[in-house]
């Protein structure tokens, strides 16, 4: 019975230490909102989280829209998109990574770290 759990324990901490881009590049990401029109409101999915120029940790695996937003302007909006990071094919060589890669979201890369919603004010 013991060795049939340490073989279980073994197998699963296999897996989850060898999947290449949680480890190497984890499942957040740091990315800055700035705005170049000064007293702008900066929200993250509706959440309000600083003015002007923010610096915000994001999981990889959810979607994010950030909107600048000053009285007296037109908000803009800014989708954050994604892409698949190179550091993802390592899973090759051993392929339950992707699994743990792909539940952990780092497998995805924000394709900017910085991104400007500036309101159009007249």
């Amino acid at each position: 019975m013991t060795k049939v759990v340490s073989i279980l324990i073994l197998v699963v901490m296999s897996t989850v230490l060898t999947s290449c881009a949680t480890l190497l590049t984890g499942s957040t990401q740091t990315v800055q909102i700035v705005s170049r029109e000064e007293n702008t409101e900066i929200y993250v999915n509706e959440q309000y989280v600083g003015d002007d120029h923010v610096t915000v940790i994001l999981q990889k695996n959810r979607n994010y829209v950030a909107r600048g937003e000053k009285q007296g302007c037109k908000d803009i909006t800014a989708a954050f998109s994604k892409d698949i990071s190179p550091v993802t094919i390592l899973n090759l060589f051993f392929w339950p990574g992707f699994i743990v890669d792909g539940v952990t979201g780092s497998w995805y890369s924000f394709q900017q770290s910085v991104y400007t919603v500036t309101p159009r004010c007249s």
